[in-house]
């Protein structure tokens, strides 16, 4: 149970630390960069809401939710942004302006996210509170460290880092495919490659460091999002997440900021009883890999073409999924789409963009193949890639 304030009058203040916490643009060091928003008690979580976009030099021009859990789309803890009747598929539970800051939750950070589609998140936390001063308008911004990532950078500086980044992936994942090859454990190989890609879309772009925490966010979170592993082969993705781990520590490549090897061996100990229900919950799997375990639900031979054009044409979104509320997953424009074989394998690539990425772990491509790491089954087209 979320700890409240009791009731503050409006004569009150609390101020709240907001920090960028990841986007699909947000660059290496977000985490560092924050605003402190200081709102009257009887205001809203939509006033917090309307004011947090501009405090970071963004157009507010999309939705936004809160979420009080602290978990993407979770329902029972959302209060998102007050729309216009009809934008969305079905109606909101709750709006942000039905919940004054005063009664958020306190001793924790909980999440904001910006933009359904690049879905900037930002870590919100009561900081303090004070008395309001007269004269002042709220809320208003008192605080800030960093300065503010783009909201749409440069495609061409996007394009160097995104090509500087997948050099480094593609280099560590190679002198691990060695190192496994000599250890016996040569199928830990596409585990690690999806372990490297969360750091790199989701994570802190530190492909050595790694905390307890970021292991139970890639494998109880991400992986159920994002991961398409057939049932036989999920018990052995633990096995696989510690051998990529034991290489960092054999090799000195574990980063410093990273967990002692121990309590990273102690967190793969208590997440393995818990993976395979996580990786089976329809609740955590992402619009893609919905979208993907309905085609095979539905018998679609996924090497036809034809077959997958046809079924997409007519495919919606389950009522409940997380994003069935989002305009853009109703446009045919931004569904997934087949995309090049991959060099290495010959499934199909998702280049640097991301969808329901499907490892058959049995079976592990030549590391020496450029393409190999980014072997995906879905492609979702540039501009809306956190959709998936």
């Amino acid at each position: 149970m979320s700890r409240r304030h009791a009731a503050l009058p409006a004569t009150h203040t609390c101020t709240f630390r907001v920090r960028v916490l990841g986007g699909f643009y947000a660059p290496p060091d977000a985490r560092k960069i924050w605003r402190e928003i200081e709102l009257r008690a009887d205001q809203t979580l939509a006033d917090l809401g309307r004011l947090i976009p501009p405090a970071f030099g963004f157009d507010d021009d999309h939705l936004w939710s809160f979420f009080l859990s602290g978990k993407p789309w979770d329902r029972a803890s959302e209060y998102a942004r007050t729309t216009a009747p009809g934008l969305l598929v079905e109606e909101r539970k709750r709006n942000a302006d039905r919940l004054r800051v005063r009664e958020a939750p306190t001793g924790r950070e909980f999440l904001f996210l910006f933009d359904y589609g690049d879905e900037w998140h930002f870590g919100v936390k009561l900081v303090r509170t004070g008395d309001v001063e007269p004269g002042v308008r709220y809320p208003r911004v008192v605080a800030s460290q960093g300065q503010a990532p783009s909201q749409y950078p440069d495609l061409d500086d996007e394009d160097d880092w995104d090509e500087e980044a997948v050099k480094e992936r593609e280099g560590l994942l190679e002198r691990f495919a060695a190192w496994a090859e000599q250890q016996g454990a040569a199928d830990a190989v596409e585990m690690a490659s999806a372990l490297l890609e969360y750091k790199t879309q989701d994570g802190d772009g530190s492909l050595g460091r790694w905390t307890a925490d970021d292991l139970r966010d890639v494998l109880l979170e991400w992986c159920p999002r994002y991961l398409t592993v057939p049932d036989e082969d999920v018990p052995r993705a633990i096995p696989a997440t510690r051998a990529f781990l034991d290489f960092l520590g054999q090799t000195g490549l574990l980063e410093p900021g990273s967990d002692p090897i121990q309590t990273l061996e102690a967190t793969l100990d208590w997440v393995a009883p818990r993976f395979a229900e996580a990786m089976r919950d329809p609740a955590r799997h992402g619009p893609a890999k919905a979208m993907l375990a309905a085609m095979q639900a539905a018998g679609v031979d996924l090497e036809d073409g034809d077959a997958v054009d046809r079924f997409l044409a007519g495919y919606r979104l389950p009522s409940d999924s997380p994003r069935s509320s989002c305009p853009h997953w109703r446009s045919s424009r931004w569904r997934p789409r087949r995309h090049r074989p991959c060099g290495g394998c010959g499934r199909w690539s998702n280049g640097s963009v991301r969808g329901a990425s499907s490892l058959p772990m049995a079976t592990s491509p030549s590391p020496t193949a450029r393409n190999w790491p980014a072997c995906s089954v879905w492609w979702i087209p540039t501009g809306w890639p956190a959709c998936a």
